[in-house]
């Protein structure tokens, strides 16, 4: 049965970055694989595909297609993992792109594999107000750490550095003060959010130019 195959590490959820990071801590073998719950696999060569480029070059990371990661499915080997010290728990999402930054910060190479290798499903989300409290809080922490972050409105799939969802966050947050008081919470979170992490960040603020 499957409690027979498989250990329990965590009966209860302790967040998404961390996680998987004491997963990452626990296991036994060179290379992780890192998989959503409500992902399904579509073909029965996965391990096949994910771990031959990992073997050809360890110090590689493969996922899905995109300029950073997306943890959706995403493997490494364990060792480049914690020496780029997991993910950031901090993060209540995009914790997979903020590792991907870093990947990239370092000189390594994110890879991906051309194929279909998992569907993901649709999941409930958050209460609106709670989702877009979050949204807001991890848009503007990514903001404020990132200091050369591009992001070109013309030709969005040859140039985009962050994936839809986040470039829509990100773009919402920079809007959202010429909305007036259409959107006052936006604003709010917004304004408290750039406050609160240019007093305790000292990175500089990027621009981003939308047309």
């Amino acid at each position: 049965s499957f409690l027979n195959r498989y250990e329990i590490i965590l009966s209860h959820s302790i967040g998404r970055s961390a996680g998987r990071n004491d997963g990452a801590l626990k296991a036994h073998y060179r290379f992780l694989l890192f998989i959503d719950d409500d992902a399904d696999f579509t073909e029965d060569t996965f391990m096949e595909y994910v771990s031959r480029p990992l073997y050809k070059n360890p110090l590689s990371v493969i996922c899905m297609e995109s300029i950073v990661c997306s943890s959706r499915v995403l493997a490494l080997s364990k060792d480049l993992f914690f020496r780029l010290k997991g993910f950031d728990e901090t993060f209540n999402f995009a914790e997979d792109m903020d590792f991907g930054y870093r990947v990239l910060e370092a000189g390594y190479k994110i890879s991906y594999i051309p194929i279909r290798l998992i569907i993901h499903k649709e999941h409930s989300r958050p209460s609106r107000f709670e989702n877009a409290l979050r949204s807001y809080v991890n848009a503007v922490r990514f903001l404020v750490r990132y200091k050369k972050i591009i992001l070109y409105d013309r030709n969005i799939k040859e140039n985009i550095l962050v994936d839809s969802s986040m470039l829509n966050i990100l773009k919402m947050c920079i809007d959202a003060p010429r909305r007036g008081l259409l959107l006052p919470c936006r604003i709010l979170i917004t304004v408290f959010g750039l406050l609160f992490y240019s007093l305790f960040d000292n990175n500089e603020f990027i621009a981003l130019r939308w047309r």
